[in-house]
């Protein structure tokens, strides 16, 4: 139930995240900023995080990584 829980809460965290201008991104969002050619690195580098932060927490509490395969989709990008 607990992982249920996390997982839907993450889900839908970054399904929103894909929409807010971001500090690290110029105040642009993921979005705008995978559109543009300068900050596409930029965006890399957030996913590649974040894929790392999963891989931490499940190292920490168990169970299964979150996967973010769809935000590296939705921003039309590869891994």
């Amino acid at each position: 139930m607990q992982r249920q829980i996390i997982h839907q809460h993450l889900a839908k965290h970054y399904e929103t995240w894909l929409e807010i201008p971001l500090p690290a991104l110029g105040g642009k969002s993921p979005l705008e900023a995978a559109a543009d050619k300068r900050l596409r690195p930029a965006v890399i580098e957030l996913l590649k995080s974040i894929d790392q932060l999963e891989a931490r927490r499940i190292d920490q509490t168990g169970g299964e990584p979150f996967d973010v395969t769809f935000l590296w989709e939705r921003l039309g990008l590869k891994r």
